[in-house]
């Protein structure tokens, strides 16, 4: 085809058409770059912001990382001025290998991470790290793990006014404060903020009353296990000591899954990582149960519940393992 033909051939195409093509992409430039500071749900707003905290120019000597149970339960502020907390809400150990790796890029080594292992199934959460975290260098990586449903869902980012629908996957507590607020308090809190309904509390009867989350059997599949190796063997490589925690749950929750034998196959996978792995040193109990009064949700301590939370972290995690004195509260 010559040129003047496919000149020819694009005159012909109404002017109305191209004007809205032209505005459409315009409005999915914008949506892309304002995305950030627009999103509230509190799961989207700490994945899409916490490379604040890898662009601070500071390096930390221990690391905190898991998921949004950890980043709103406990604050390093009160444990020791030298500890940040990194995570992704429902992240996996392949979300933290990320993590971990671009820490590394950006940061000398620190001294140890104390890593806490989601033993549920949060899919879901996923896609929206695909979404608001995963990089195109960083996706080209991961490809080969991917399902095609989940490479689908990294390329719909792209389409913020498709993704702003598919992410209204279930209801999640919300952030009102400007982003740039959000992040200067992640930068002041490191990395931690507070759940945003964190003065409720459930009931005791919550999970009888509304069956929402007992599980039966842990989830740990082959693409985590991938991954946790990635992640040991890059800390390996810097000399980065690996503290493995447990998971923290309401004592009506606790009591249920004693019932389906999910507690005995958590502690089961627990001790079999450390057998995979002599070198990691583990918390003596892995699960930490408290009552239901302090939980503002089925899975986050609300307010009382992080003072708890934190006091146990530093005075039976942090300083046990690190022989730091910690922050004086």
């Amino acid at each position: 085809m010559s040129k003047n033909t496919i000149i020819s051939s694009f005159k012909k195409i109404p002017r109305t058409i191209i004007l809205l093509a032209a505005l459409f992409l315009v409005t999915e430039l914008f949506l892309n770059v304002i995305r950030p500071q627009i999103t509230t749900v509190f799961w989207n707003k700490f994945v899409s912001c916490e490379h604040t905290l890898m662009d601070m120019p500071r390096d930390f000597d221990y690391l905190l990382m898991g998921n949004s149970i950890q980043k709103t339960g406990i604050d390093p502020t009160q444990v020791s001025d030298d500890l940040l907390s990194l995570g992704l809400p429902g992240a996996k150990p392949l979300g933290y290998y990320l993590l971990l790796n671009r820490y590394l890029e950006r940061h000398n080594p620190p001294k140890a991470v104390f890593l806490s292992l989601d033993p549920e199934d949060v899919r879901e959460t996923m896609i929206v790290i695909l979404k608001y975290f995963v990089t195109w260098p960083e996706y080209r990586h991961l490809w080969k793990d991917l399902t095609w449903e989940e490479k689908a869902h990294f390329l719909l980012k792209y389409w913020a006014s498709l993704d702003e629908r598919m992410m209204t996957i279930s209801l999640r507590s919300a952030y009102i404060m400007p982003n740039k607020m959000f992040k200067a308090a992640l930068r002041r809190n490191h990395g931690y903020i507070s759940l945003p309904t964190d003065s409720l509390s459930i009931d005791e009867d919550y999970f009888a009353h509304t069956g929402n989350r007992p599980e039966k059997t842990i989830s740990m599949d082959d693409r985590d296990r991938v991954y946790l190796d990635k992640f040991i063997s890059l800390a390996r490589a810097h000399n980065i000591k690996i503290v493995l925690m447990g998971s923290v749950v309401p004592k009506e929750l606790y009591e249920i899954q004693e019932g389906t034998g999910f507690n005995r196959q958590w502690r089961d996978f627990l001790d079999l990582v450390k057998a995979r792995y002599p070198d990691i040193m583990m918390v003596k109990d892995p699960i930490l149960v408290l009552d239901n009064k302090y939980f503002a949700d089925m899975s986050h301590v609300n307010r009382e519940g992080r003072a708890i939370y934190t006091d146990y972290f530093k005075n039976q995690v942090f300083i046990p393992f690190t022989g730091q004195k910690g922050t004086e509260q």
